[in-house]
């Protein structure tokens, strides 16, 4: 993976509230095309919840338990892994924040440096990470920049493998950059208490992005306290840039079942890595 660690953690996290419906003792497929292809894997339960993500060349797992407040990251062609739990996250945010405090002239660097390292992302992860820049920069003492998303209902958007949605359009300005088929809950066939592990996982990951001025609270889908600019979960998107599509992500399984304990635990023989060293290099 590339790009800092707070920025991957931070994406992981809008990944997980952008695309993929959280949903307590279940099991989800996501197929993901366009300019990369790939799968996005979701067991979930009560108290714990593991993400399989292939796509672009990788092959990533996060292992996220609440009951112990840790998540594990694990690179499995690497055969690594780092471990965070939230006291280190919050180090960890104290620590960027520290740096980020002290970098005067370095600023405009870090963000050409973080804009250079988003073109090896896939189209989805790079509009998060364009979405939170902003955010990022306000931290550094940086003008804000690119407005929010604005969604437009367009009624009815018939039928996504076998689930009635409402059909969605997101404009940034006049520009079209994403459209959204949402479903129901209930269509879905679970209800909103299944929402807990992801509420769990979301505070979690906060500990980090609060510390070091990033905020998640608009994060397209979010669930609890927060208001979600359309009803449902999204079921379709279809990203668009400069006017062409570069991403289809469907979800094509939504399952409710009971999941092996043993997907939420450690692999063994794996090698761990220091967490403020991030992954992605040899």
């Amino acid at each position: 993976m590339n790009g800092s660690l707070y920025s991957r953690i931070a994406t992981l996290a809008l990944l997980t509230t952008l695309t993929l419906p959280s949903l307590a003792g279940v099991y989800i497929v996501n197929k993901v095309s366009g300019e990369s292809n790939g799968t996005n894997t979701i067991y979930l339960e009560s108290d714990r919840m593991r993400m399989e993500t292939t796509e672009g060349g990788e092959d990533i797992v996060v292992i996220f338990r609440g009951d112990t407040e840790t998540m594990y990251v694990i690179e499995k062609d690497k055969n690594r892994y780092m471990s965070m739990t939230k006291e280190e996250m919050a180090r960890m945010g104290q620590q960027a924040k520290a740096m980020m405090d002290q970098l005067g002239p370095q600023q405009k660097a870090m963000m050409e440096q973080m804009q250079e390292q988003m073109k090896n992302m896939t189209p989805e992860q790079r509009k998060m990470m364009e979405q939170m820049m902003p955010d990022m920069g306000k931290a550094m003492g940086m003008p804000e920049a690119a407005e929010p998303l604005r969604y437009e209902s367009k009624g009815s958007g018939g039928t996504v493998n076998g689930w009635a949605t409402t059909h969605y359009v997101g404009f940034r300005g006049d520009a079209k950059e994403q459209e959204v088929w949402a479903a129901d809950l209930g269509t879905l066939g679970v209800s909103e208490s299944d929402l807990a592990v992801f509420k769990k996982m979301q505070e979690f990951v906060e500990t980090l992005t609060e510390s070091i001025g990033m905020d998640l609270g608009g994060a397209m889908f979010a669930v609890g306290d927060e208001e979600p600019p359309f009803d449902g979960i999204p079921v379709k998107s279809v990203d668009y840039e400069n006017g062409r599509i570069v991403q289809t992500e469907e979800t094509v399984t939504v399952e409710k079942r009971g999941n092996p304990a043993a997907l939420f635990e450690l692999p063994s023989g794996l090698k761990k890595i220091d967490p403020m060293s991030g992954m992605g290099g040899q």
